[in-house]
């Protein structure tokens, strides 16, 4: 944890001019060791990669010795088009807020209407699935300055629209996706199964006009893209970031992805045969994703299934 509240801190600390409080996270000294402002209700939300997000408001996609290109450009951007229209009286952290508290509210909008379908309109079963997924621990990055919530209400919109057959609103959503996470592409999948189970899985059937719809998916990642090639000449930059900073270098490029899930499996084996101290990076680096790995792959094949 320490190592990761002092990643976060040097990375606020080039843009802002403060130094950290490595035991709190917050803003409360200057370079010179003094009290610079106090700690305010929303300190909190501004860790980690808050840093980065940061410096993209301020620039620093032009930069070519960045690695902030990795990050993708529209939760910067709606902070920052949330400071314009309060005509920046709002700060970074506030209009950070306002983003993920509307965009939360319209991802739980969307996981209400996935709810009635698959439910057959059962409240209870709504009000459980909304209770599980706002009281899940990772359900807090949502409220920190992270991109989380802002993905949430589009993934789960653009699946929603799928399931009711609107491809051309399906289109839209995941070209505004693919601008947001990475991992958009899971849900880019996702919709083109349900594409295809709206068709009955019959290639016939599943080659109709409808299917130009997807080819609005990657427009969202190919214009920031090509903005990434006008700024800093790299139209893949947000790939080749992660070689300009030692803050991920634990992340590894790995098409086999049972090995990274073997590993984990090796590595909570040694914490259970007293090999290794079961502490907190134990739990959320390898317990957790374990379990919801299993538990992905269990509610998937009780879905084919069903």
């Amino acid at each position: 944890q320490s190592a990761l509240s002092g990643r976060a801190a040097s990375n606020l600390e080039e843009v802002t001019g403060t130094s950290f409080d490595y035991s709190t996270n917050y803003y409360l000294l200057d370079r010179d060791g003094h009290h610079q402002q106090s700690v305010t209700v929303l300190s909190h939300t501004m860790h980690w990669d808050a840093g980065w997000y940061i410096r993209i408001i301020n620039g620093e996609y032009a930069d070519p010795e960045s690695a902030a290109s990795v990050f993708f450009p529209v939760f910067p951007v709606a902070v920052q088009a949330v400071k314009i229209a309060s005509l920046h009286t709002l700060g970074d952290a506030s209009a950070g807020l306002v983003v993920n508290t509307v965009a939360l509210f319209f991802a739980l909008w969307a996981l209400m209407g996935i709810a009635d379908i698959f439910f057959k309109g059962d409240k209870s079963q709504r009000k459980k699935l909304l209770i599980l997924f706002l009281t899940f621990p990772t359900a807090v990055f949502c409220h920190f300055f992270y991109s989380e919530a802002i993905f949430c209400a589009l993934a789960f919109w653009s699946y929603l629209f799928a399931l009711r057959r609107e491809w051309w609103k399906v289109g839209l959503t995941l070209a505004i996706l693919t601008a947001t996470r990475s991992t958009a592409i899971l849900f880019v999948l996702l919709a083109g199964l349900e594409f295809m189970r709206a068709y009955d899985w019959k290639l016939k059937k599943i080659l109709n006009p409808n299917i130009l719809w997807f080819l609005l998916a990657p427009s969202g990642l190919l214009l920031f893209s090509l903005y990434l090639y006008f700024v800093r000449g790299d139209p893949i930059a947000m790939i080749g970031g992660f070689h300009l900073t030692n803050d991920w270098a634990y992340h590894k490029l790995n098409f086999n992805f049972f090995y990274p899930y073997y590993l984990s499996l090796a590595e909570i084996k040694r914490v259970v045969n007293g090999s290794l101290p079961f502490d907190t990076y134990k739990i959320i680096n390898h317990v957790m994703p374990a379990i919801m790995v299993l538990l992905t792959f269990i509610a998937s094949l009780y879905a084919i299934v069903k």
